[in-house]
């Protein structure tokens, strides 16, 4: 992790969520956000100003950054990724993090409670946009993130429900792997 006022930091993708908080926990950091939504990049860009830059873009087509990050921070994307388009966003993912550092995930993973009626509006959603969905286990974002030389550190669920989970993931190089 960064230390204030030091070191590079990329936060990829929905930048709405938090790109503000970002700059305020990692000061002196650089900041890339991005999105495919040019809605969400405008306002985005707006609430960061000049401390962050928000570029148009979207995933497994990362954009290229001055220097390898530090972090990067994936929240609420992996559902819209294929299998083919996730892998290689890892990939391209692990090329553009240095070595030893962190990707964090916020995954939406298949409901297993009785009447997930948030899950089932948000898929309703999708449906009427024809915005395809890919809900994948933990288990096999695990095995995903490993084939792409990321060692798991920690799953957690993120709040009560089970139907979001934080993946913490660091990058190693092939060689450095045991």
């Amino acid at each position: 992790m960064p230390r204030a006022g030091s070191g590079f930091l990329a936060f990829l993708f929905n930048p709405l969520n938090s790109p503000a908080w970002l700059l305020e926990r990692f000061q002196g950091a650089d900041v890339v956000g991005f999105d495919p939504d040019a809605d969400r990049v405008r306002v985005a860009a707006r609430v960061a100003g000049r401390r962050a830059s928000i570029k148009s873009g979207s995933a497994p087509d990362i954009p290229a950054v001055s220097q390898p990050a530090d972090l990067v921070i994936m929240i609420d994307i992996v559902h819209y990724l294929n299998d083919d388009a996730l892998r290689l966003t890892f990939k391209n993912l692990h090329d553009r993090l240095k070595s030893g550092r962190q990707l964090i995930i916020r995954a939406s993973i298949p409901p297993t409670r009785q009447t997930p009626w948030v899950w089932w509006l948000e898929n309703f959603k999708l449906k009427v946009n024809q915005t395809p969905s890919y809900y994948r286990s933990v288990e096999t974002l695990r095995a995903m993130l490993v084939e792409t030389d990321f060692i798991v550190d920690q799953t957690k669920p993120s709040g009560a429900n089970g139907e979001l989970v934080w993946l913490i993931v660091t990058k190693v190089n092939a060689s450095e792997k045991s």
